[in-house]
C-alpha cells in the first residue's frame, strides 16, 4: 500500500508508512461503512471507554482493529484529543457545569441546534470576576447568540472572525502602503545620493587638477621671492594658505551648480564642465 503512494508523491516507502502509522486518520486496510473509534487512554477509561469498547465488541461480534461480516461496521482504538493535550475528558452532561471553570470555549460539533443558551453562559458567569472568551466555529452555530449580551463574555463565530481576518487584512494593506511610500523614498534617496556622486567623482577630479596647479604655482612664487630674500615658515604658511581659499572660492559657485545640475540629470553641464576643464569623464 505504502509503496504506490510513495510512487505517486516521490517519496521513500518508509517515509509513507511513518507517516500513516502515526495519525488516526489514516488506514491501511478499507474500514467498515460506520467505522467506530474509542479513546482508552486513562482519561477515558476512567471514563468508561473500555466498557464502552467490550460492549461493542459484544454487540457486533468482532474485535478490536476488524470489521463485521457484512463490512457494515469496524471497530478500533484511537487517541482523542484530551490526551494529546494531557487534559481531561468530561462527559457531554457535565459540560455546562465545568463552564464555570473557563476562561476560553471553542465549541466545533456537528449538532443541528444549540448547545449553549445564553441561560447557561448566565449560570455560568455567576460569582465569577473573570472574562470569558467563546469561539463558536460550528456550522450552524452551537452558542446563542445572545449568550454575547451576557457581561464579561466575549463571543466569536465564524462570521465575526472572518470579520477580524478582514480587518487584519486591511491593516495589513495599509501597512503595505505605508511599506511602498517608505520604498519610494528610499529609492528617491538612493538615487539623488547615486546623481551627487557623478557629481562628486567629477568635482574630485577639478579639484585634483586645481591642486596640482595651485601646489606648482605656489612653489613657483616661493621660488621667485627666495631669491630675493628668505622665505620663513610664516611666509610659506601664508602663501599656501592665500592659495587654497583662492581655489575654493573661485570653484564654490561651479560645485553647486554641478551638483544641482546632477541632481536634475543635467548632462549637458557636466558634459560641458568634462569638456572645459578637460577632465575626459564619460558621463
Amino acid at each position: 500500500m505504502a509503496r504506490p503512494v510513495a510512487t505517486i508523491l516521490g517519496v521513500p516507502p518508509t517515509q509513507v508508512h511513518e507517516v500513516v502509522t502515526f495519525y488516526e486518520m489514516f488506514h491501511q486496510e478499507p474500514e467498515g461503512q460506520f467505522h467506530l473509534e474509542l479513546c482508552t487512554n486513562i482519561s477515558c477509561h476512567l471514563l468508561g471507554g473500555d466498557a464502552c469498547i467490550d460492549h461493542l465488541k459484544q454487540k457486533l461480534g468482532i474485535e478490536v482493529g476488524h470489521h463485521t461480516p457484512d463490512g457494515v461496521f469496524s471497530l478500533m482504538e484511537a487517541e482523542c484529543l484530551a490526551s494529546c493535550l494531557g487534559v481531561e475528558a468530561v462527559p457531554f452532561e457535565e459540560m455546562k457545569e465545568r463552564l464555570r471553570a473557563a476562561d476560553v470555549v471553542i465549541s466545533a460539533t456537528a449538532a443541528p441546534h444549540y448547545i449553549l443558551l445564553r441561560e447557561d453562559i448566565e449560570k455560568a458567569m455567576q460569582g465569577r470576576d473573570n472574562k470569558l472568551l467563546i469561539i463558536d466555529i460550528a456550522n450552524p452555530r452551537d452558542v446563542d447568540e445572545a449568550a454575547g449580551e451576557v457581561p464579561g463574555v466575549e463571543l466569536h463565530n465564524i462570521d465575526s472572525l472572518k470579520n477580524i481576518s478582514n480587518e487584519n487584512i486591511m491593516q495589513r494593506m495599509e501597512q503595505a502602503k505605508r511599506v511602498e511610500e517608505i520604498i519610494a523614498e528610499e529609492m528617491g534617496l538612493l538615487l539623488a545620493k547615486y546623481k551627487r556622486k557623478q557629481a562628486e567623482d567629477l568635482l574630485a577630479r577639478l579639484y585634483s587638477q586645481a591642486q596640482e596647479i595651485k601646489d606648482q604655482e605656489v612653489r613657483r612664487a616661493m621660488n621667485k621671492l627666495s631669491a630675493r630674500h628668505t622665505l620663513g615658515e610664516i611666509e610659506q604658511k601664508v602663501l599656501q594658505d592665500m592659495s587654497h581659499s583662492i581655489v575654493n572660492k573661485l570653484f564654490s559657485e561651479p560645485t553647486k551648480a554641478l551638483k544641482r545640475a546632477a541632481e536634475e540629470d543635467d548632462a549637458a553641464i557636466l558634459k560641458a564642465a568634462c569638456d572645459l576643464f578637460h577632465l575626459e569623464e564619460d558621463l
